[in-house]
């Protein structure tokens, strides 16, 4: 299968939440589901663009014309919430009824890591047609909201669980198998 991967964010002008933290997280997490899945055997693309954009609906548009021109199977954009520094919680936006498909292991996956007494807050599958992301691929498509990253419990909860914990429970929400490897992502455009 071919999966294409938003990191969400990570083009100027559009930097994510909290003066671009988002996108670091973004990124760490993206990439390690990325090499989970090449260690499937299975194509990943990436589909940030690659050059500063004019705004970002130039950059979320690049995201879909990248992944549609290379005919992914599945499309999933990584992403941290930021609100208030109150709320917390994981979520995952789907628009179609495959989206909804792919968006309930996933968030499971990530919402049943128990780590010394830390989880995730189930926060739901919620439908939207509000993200450019998920309506411009032709692919099945989810938006992850892994925690909120303006809030201090709910990033020392994300820790404690870690990273690598966290994008094993995607690959696996997505394929039903673990990772064979921790290897880094190759990346292929």
């Amino acid at each position: 299968m071919k999966y294409g991967l938003d990191f969400g964010h990570g083009c100027h002008p559009d930097i994510g939440a909290m003066n671009g933290f988002e996108d670091e997280l973004n990124k760490e997490l993206g990439t390690k589901v990325a090499a989970g899945l090449i260690s499937l055997g299975h194509d990943v693309v990436i589909c940030n663009p690659k050059s500063k954009c004019s705004s970002v609906n130039q950059s979320l548009r690049k995201r879909c014309q990248i992944a549609n021109k290379a005919h992914v199977d599945r499309f999933i954009s990584f992403h941290f919430n930021a609100f208030n520094t109150v709320a917390f919680g994981a979520e995952v936006y789907y628009i179609s009824s495959a989206g909804l498909s792919m968006a309930r292991p996933v968030l499971k996956e990530i919402c049943d890591l128990n780590i010394n007494g830390y989880s995730l807050f189930n926060r739901g599958c919620k439908k939207t047609t509000l993200f450019q992301v998920l309506n411009g691929t032709i692919a099945p498509a989810i938006l992850i909201e892994t925690a909120f990253c303006d809030n201090p419990n709910d990033m020392r909860t994300y820790n404690q669980i870690s990273s690598n914990r966290v994008a094993t429970a995607i690959v696996k929400g997505l394929t039903g198998n673990l990772p064979t490897s921790d290897q880094p992502c190759l990346y292929i455009n």
